[in-house]
Formats: structure tokens, sequence, C-alpha cells
């Protein structure tokens, strides 16, 4: 029994630990694929945004052909990512699951707009 149990806590691990975002796992370059407002889908209709996080944690932002370069955090144990907006204040983005090369996370602005993003790495 005591075997089981033990090799059930190590698939778990395997499972769900390997599918935490880390420093490690965060570096290279995002495409959006899917955004919600408010929980209802947006459609992205020729929009398009990818995010390159290097390992030095600077990288860049590319919103519908418009770049920018930024510095981002992680906070492995909150799960959140921190980089600038356009404006260049700070937004904190809340990891909802890392699987694979998939990544979503949802942003809360000072509206209170719940905006989810789902990213796949390339």
């Amino acid at each position: 029994m005591k075997g089981k149990l033990a090799l059930l806590f190590v698939a778990s691990f395997l499972m769900f630990g390997c599918n935490k975002l880390t420093q490690k796992n965060i570096i290279g370059t995002w495409n959006l694929t899917a955004a919600k407002v408010n929980g209802q889908e947006y459609p992205l209709a020729g929009q398009t945004w990818v995010v390159t996080f290097n390992d030095d944690q600077t990288g860049t932002s590319n919103l519908n052909g418009n770049s920018s370069n930024m510095v981002w955090s992680l906070d492995e144990d909150a799960q959140t990512i921190t980089f600038p907006s356009w404006t260049g204040s700070s937004q904190v983005y809340q990891v909802l699951e890392k699987k694979g090369n998939t990544l979503r996370v949802e942003y809360v602005d000072n509206t209170s707009t719940t905006l989810e993003y789902t990213f796949e790495k390339e």
C-alpha cells in the first residue's frame, strides 16, 4: 500500500510540478492565440501579440506590429508575471495554467475588466 501511495505521489508531482511556470520555461517567444474579456471570447481578427522573454529578464512585446522593449519578472511562488504596459505602468498577470507550450494568464485592469490571454510558445 505504501508503495502504491508513493508511486501516486511521484506521478502527481511529475504531472503537475512540470506544468508550473518557471524562470527556465518562460524563456522564449509566445504568440497570442485566444483572448477573453470578462469571460467572453474576444475575436482576434487580424490582431497579433507576440511576447519574447529573454533569460536576462529583458524582452519585447509586439502588439499589432508596435514593438517595445521591456523588463519582466516572474514570481514562481505566486505564479505571477510582471511587465510594463504600453504606457509604462507595471501590469501583473496571474498564471491560470501552464501546460506544455500553452500559457493562460489573467489581468484585471483598473476598471475591474478581466482579460484572459492564451499564448502558445514557438
